[in-house]
């Protein structure tokens, strides 16, 4: 018989291989029980993110509830790439692959979103973030203090512009920063949000 340490240690490594870190090759794995009969399901990232996505397009917002379905829906999707709320040619975009809720906002004139650029900046400063110049000393008390807020930089490409933000697990400021974006930025009814995965 085999020593038990050694099993679990296989069973480990063949895991680890498995589910190893991919973006676009990962693996999801479920138990759950139905009945007294337990179930392993194993799907691949694609077969994921469709069968999410059938679910999300059920789904209709309105003015009452939105920020909460937001939290619901970045809460439940963590395991996807990305989320993404559209109207139109109008978005707010998470990464959330790492296991955090990452905020990608590019900016240019292709786009038209460059005209949001200080409203946006504005919104991330409300909800408690604070701008990222690289020009703390180590040393000093209030990079120690700085450290725990959240964060934001800009990033300049020649004439484009991006805003990343690291929301980390906050669900409920991701979703107060959405529902601020699409109703007091965009100006856009959240009845016509579609929501994307992948």
């Amino acid at each position: 018989m085999p020593c038990m340490s050694n099993v679990f240690y296989r069973l480990i490594v063949f895991l680890n291989r498995v589910f190893e870190k991919d973006y676009h090759a990962q693996r999801h794995l479920a138990f759950y029980l139905k009945g007294w009969k337990p179930i392993v399901t194993f799907q691949n990232h694609k077969g994921y993110t469709e069968s999410v996505q059938k679910k999300l397009d059920e789904i209709e917002f309105n003015e009452k509830n939105f920020e909460e379905k937001v939290t619901e829906i970045l809460r439940q999707n963590r395991l996807c790439n990305y989320v993404r709320f559209t109207v139109d040619d109008k978005f707010v975009q998470f990464w959330t692959g790492d296991g955090e809720l990452t905020l990608d906002f590019p900016m240019s004139t292709t786009n038209k979103l460059d005209n949001y650029y200080y409203e946006i900046m504005g919104v991330l400063a409300e909800t408690g973030f604070l701008r990222e110049y690289n020009i703390y000393e180590p040393e000093c008390f209030l990079w120690i203090y700085l450290s725990n807020q959240l964060k934001f930089r800009v990033e300049e490409k020649k004439a484009d512009k991006i805003i990343k933000a690291n929301f980390r697990k906050n669900f409920n400021i991701a979703a107060y920063f959405t529902a601020a974006v699409f109703q007091k930025i965009y100006k856009e009814p959240v009845y016509k949000i579609v929501i994307s995965v992948g």
